[in-house]
């Protein structure tokens, strides 16, 4: 009866020894327990890099330990958006939507397996590039300004390139002359109170929030008053006409021819001239002087 025993146990030492012998390598025994060490791990993953604002794209994930129900994950998103395809046990096939292309940067892409020693494995970089610029960079145009004057108007209008339209401008460090302020548009406008030289710097943003910055100087100068004076050289000339009545003229005229016809001296110091008055008998200037006496009378019309 003992030698039975001891056989029966023996035997089973002997079964014991087999199936340890006969267990897998990447088995481990912890407190008695056996326990899979299947946890993946991820080699190199394809492309590395997309474009922000792109197109979806399928994502290429190499490694080792890739289980049915594997997912790639994508730091920053949630599993459920990325389909993963399990093309083998190294390789895996994600479809990046374009939704997780929004902003430019770097992610953590990783996988994981589902079930008893699974697990998350190690990390690989994907980088989100910026878009390439297709504008001119924005640039101040504007390199001086024209000088003023106190209590005089001024008016100057800033302008930039490049960038992407509208504009819009600010002072950023010092200050314009009083009087002047800078209008959002870029015109400088107002009238200077005070003389000096001014500094100031003046800054442009564009629509992508671009900003380009300038530091300008102005001179105002002070206003002098100017000299009086008289400008008007000259005054056209002008013409003397006597609106007498018609019946004294004639009277007048019939008095002098008498006083000629009595007077022959004074004959020689009467003088007719054409006068445009219309009529006949007021068609002369006549001027009455005695010899040595001066001028006695003057009739001009």
């Amino acid at each position: 009866m003992l030698k039975f025993q001891d056989k029966l146990i023996f035997g089973w030492v002997l079964v014991t020894i087999g199936l340890m012998a006969f267990a897998p390598e990447t088995s481990q025994s912890q407190g008695g327990r056996v326990k899979n060490s299947t946890k993946p791990t991820v080699s190199s993953i394809s492309p590395t890099s997309a474009t922000a604002g792109g197109a979806s794209f399928t994502l290429t994930v190499v490694g080792t330990n890739f289980v049915s129900g594997a997912l790639v994950q994508w730091v920053g998103s949630t599993t459920g958006s990325i389909s993963t395809t399990l093309v083998s046990s190294s390789q895996l096939q994600a479809m990046i939507p374009s939704t997780l292309l929004t902003a430019a940067g770097t992610v953590q892409v990783s996988v994981y397996d589902p079930g008893k020693g699974g697990g998350t494995s190690n990390s690989a970089t994907f980088t989100i590039n910026t878009v390439p610029s297709t504008t001119t960079p924005l640039a101040i145009a504007t390199t001086s300004l024209s000088a003023g004057t106190s209590d005089t108007s001024y008016s100057q209008t800033l302008a930039a390139t490049g960038g992407t339209f509208p504009y819009t401008w600010r002072t950023t460090s010092g200050s314009l002359p009083t009087g002047l302020s800078l209008a959002a548009s870029g015109a400088i406008s107002g009238t200077p109170t005070t003389s000096g030289t001014y500094s100031f710097t003046a800054q442009v943003t564009d629509s992508d929030l671009h900003t380009a910055s300038y530091t300008y100087s102005v001179l105002i100068a002070a206003y002098i008053t100017p000299s009086l004076s008289i400008t008007t050289a000259s005054v056209p000339n002008g013409s003397v006409q006597d609106h007498r009545p018609r019946s004294h003229w004639r009277e007048f005229t019939l008095h002098l021819e008498r006083c000629i016809g009595e007077r022959s001296s004074w004959r020689a110091d009467a003088f007719h001239l054409g006068h445009a008055l219309g009529d006949a008998d007021h068609r002369r200037h006549v001027f009455i002087h005695r010899s040595g006496e001066g001028l006695d009378e003057q009739y001009l019309g």
